[in-house]
């Protein structure tokens, strides 16, 4: 996320898949994770901004 390099992610992936198709899936779980944590995160900033203001 910090970087922007959408690339980088699948470029680890890869690399983790040359040598272990289970790393490799964990690693893309992990990201996945984080990016819904911060999507949820940014909701509830939302909303809780709404409710300040509301």
């Amino acid at each position: 996320e910090k970087t922007g390099d959408e690339g980088l992610i699948r470029r680890v992936a890869d690399a983790l898949a040359t040598s272990s198709p289970t790393m490799e899936e964990r690693f893309m779980t992990a990201v996945r994770i984080r990016r819904a944590e911060l999507r949820a995160r940014a909701l509830l900033a939302e909303i809780r901004s709404g409710l300040d203001t509301g």
